[in-house]
């Protein structure tokens, strides 16, 4: 007969079901930090240097309506170099790129735009003015690209009645003309909104240029151009104009360029174009609704993800624009008072998001960001932030995601790998992967046990980047009669409690040594098994289990015959028990609260939700088999 004292779990799984399935990866949208704008400020742009790099985020603001502050701040959010910028006209925009910050201003008297030129510290390098002698006062809109070699960048008036996009040329260090092109009868849409939308509709692809443009005419109605340029600035090929259309997007995949055209503002049409003869391919209608909000297509692997701002998500085949699949995000609320947007974050896997958010119809409106599964779409992670006003924008860069307006939040996606706690053998000062410490209570024993009594054998270490709330739950599996039981974590705890009441905050790469287990034996031969789960309190399923049993002469066989088999593990639907008659099977979540028991060798299980569990299977007289359970 085998006496099982102490029993680590965490290396049960180790053993059982390999490294790989041993943990299970936890996947958040996490806050890193917000920071709430003063009276009569509002942030109107947000760049990060180089787009990756984050202790450089630079955010651009009014301040008290005629001051524009541009502001250096480090990957907290704290401000580290300012530059401030008066007089400033509504269409002054800000571009980093090389290390550089510029900072245009439309002026108010000469038809040209101030150009401000500063170092990554923002430290004026150059100040200059720029002629634009096609733009009226106020009305210049204006974006930049820089493709490594040279500084683009495309202007488009804001008025009807000014039908003209311009394409500059620069020098990226001293800032000089290299010459432009001038392109009438035509304008960039999402120029005219000030970037609240960020459509692509300017990209360099190989050795060529290509612009999206439209000419408005009556009412609602367009006319859409494409255009293919070289980089001496000299319109290659362009597209017969279309009635009708007003292409939003423009992105290349494997070879090929797409363009989302959102035809007569009601019907959403995809074009897939060649890069040599600029021939069309193929041009089909997408899925579309009546809610024009954020229309978003991209390249997600060997799909495109599109999203028409309905809930719905569909997967296309670039192939021929086919529709693959559909998901609804489900609980999300659909209405017209509600914004859409839809993007993705990170690399390897890309992970795509859904936002709603207010409105000025409806500014109370709260806003919620939806992280989504790469493969399936399912909702992984909800993240709602309080006190964002409707004229709040959205900018993606690398793993990070801006929101910003009347406050500027910094959300990254948390990739946990659970659990993030190791158990450590103070004495040998390693952690403990397995182990059977046998507690020998026999007449000579004192009336109480205490395990860990010196603090040296039993140790909760956090592992993980990021400190973490600790709670302890005790589980009674089995109990002598007229025998105490119980635990010290932050405070002792009486034999009724089973929950710690507050939990222990364990920073990174540091340990709780005062854990104790108590138990009163009083003269009861016989066996206890108490099972201690301790568990992030703001996620239960990053938990480890550690079993102790106090044995008083009878201690727990350990006879699980090797042709008992619980299966398939993970499972969708059903549990299947084979090698003993008449199994009772119980199914717990992790933290020890019974959710199933049946008498059954095939146990439906499609009703439990995905996550981590685990089971007891017993015989007539005694527990003979114990493990993890996932549901998928």
């Amino acid at each position: 007969m085998k006496k099982i004292s102490i029993l680590l779990f965490l290396g049960w799984l180790l053993i059982n079901f390999r490294p790989v399935e041993a943990q299970t990866l936890g996947i958040t949208m996490h806050e890193d930090w917000s920071s709430t704008l003063l009276a009569g400020q509002n942030c109107l742009d947000l760049q990060t240097m180089d787009g990756f790099t984050y202790d450089l985020i630079y955010l651009g603001h009014w301040n008290y309506n005629d001051h524009y502050q541009v502001e250096k701040r480090n990957a907290s959010g704290a401000v580290v170099a300012t530059a401030t910028n008066d007089s400033a006209w509504i269409g002054i925009k800000m571009f980093c790129y090389n290390g550089k910050v510029l900072l245009t201003n439309p002026t108010g008297v000469s038809y040209s735009l101030k150009v401000k030129l500063y170092d990554q510290n923002l430290s004026l390098l150059k100040d200059t003015v720029w002629s634009a002698p096609w733009i009226l006062p106020g009305e210049v809109r204006n974006k930049f690209y820089f493709d490594g070699l040279y500084l683009w960048m495309v202007s488009s008036g804001a008025s009807n009645n000014l039908e003209t996009v311009k394409l500059n040329k620069f020098d990226p260090i001293y800032l000089t003309d290299l010459g432009s092109l001038t392109i009438d009868s035509v304008k960039c849409n999402h120029l005219l909104t000030n970037d609240q939308l960020d459509y692509r509709f300017f990209i360099k692809y190989g050795n060529s240029l290509y612009l999206n443009a439209f000419k408005p005419v009556s009412g609602n109605n367009t006319i859409g151009r494409k255009f293919k340029i070289n980089n001496d600035l000299q319109i290659v090929n362009n597209d017969p104009p279309v009635a009708g259309d007003l292409y939003l997007d423009l992105f290349p995949y494997n070879g090929s360029l797409y363009y989302l055209d959102y035809y007569n503002w009601a019907t959403a049409k995809l074009i897939r174009k060649d890069t040599n003869g600029f021939s069309t391919s193929y041009q089909v209608n997408l899925p579309a609704s009546n809610i024009n909000n954020n229309l978003a297509i991209f390249p997600h692997g060997n799909i495109f993800l599109w999203g028409p701002g309905d809930g719905n998500i569909h997967k296309i085949d670039p192939a021929n624009g086919a529709v693959i699949s559909t998901k609804f995000i489900v609980n999300l609320p659909w209405t017209f008072d509600c914004s859409y947007y839809f993007g993705k974050i990170g690399s390897s896997p890309e992970y795509p998001f859904m936002v709603v958010g207010p409105t000025g119809t409806n500014p109370t409106e709260p806003f919620r960001i939806y992280l989504l599964d790469p493969i399936t779409l399912d909702t992984l992670s909800t993240k709602v932030i309080n006190s964002i006003a409707a004229n709040y924008k959205i900018k993606e860069a690398g793993d990070k995601i801006y929101i910003f307006g009347n406050k500027i939040v910094e959300l990254s996606v948390l990739v946990s790998v659970w659990p993030s706690f190791k158990i450590i053998n103070g004495v040998a000062g390693q952690d403990v992967t397995n182990g059977s410490t046998i507690l020998n209570l026999n007449t000579s024993a004192p009336p109480e046990v205490i395990f860990n009594a010196n603090a040296d054998s039993f140790w909760i270490k956090n592992v993980s980047a990021v400190a973490k709330p600790v709670m302890c739950k005790k589980i009674v599996i089995n109990q002598v009669n007229n025998t105490v039981n119980c635990f010290s974590w932050d405070i002792l705890y009486g034999a009724t409690t089973f929950i710690s009441g507050n939990p222990v905050n364990i920073s990174p790469d540091s340990s709780f040594k005062s854990f104790t287990s108590r138990y009163e034996w009083n003269g009861h031969n016989g066996s206890t098994h108490i099972r201690y789960v301790f568990f992030d309190q703001n996620n239960i399923n990053d938990s480890i289990w550690y079993d102790i049993t106090y044995d008083i002469t009878v201690g727990i066989e350990e006879n699980y015959p090797t042709t008992i088999k619980v299966f398939p593990n993970p499972t969708a639907d059903y549990l299947y028990i084979k090698g003993i008659v008449n199994p009772q099977i119980e199914i717990f979540n992790l933290l020890g609260d019974k959710l199933i028991t049946a008498q059954t060798q095939k146990l439906n299980l499609s009703d439990l939700p995905v996550g981590l569990y685990y089971y007891r299977l017993s015989n007539a007289t005694q527990t003979v088999l114990t493990g993890k359970l996932v549901k998928r």
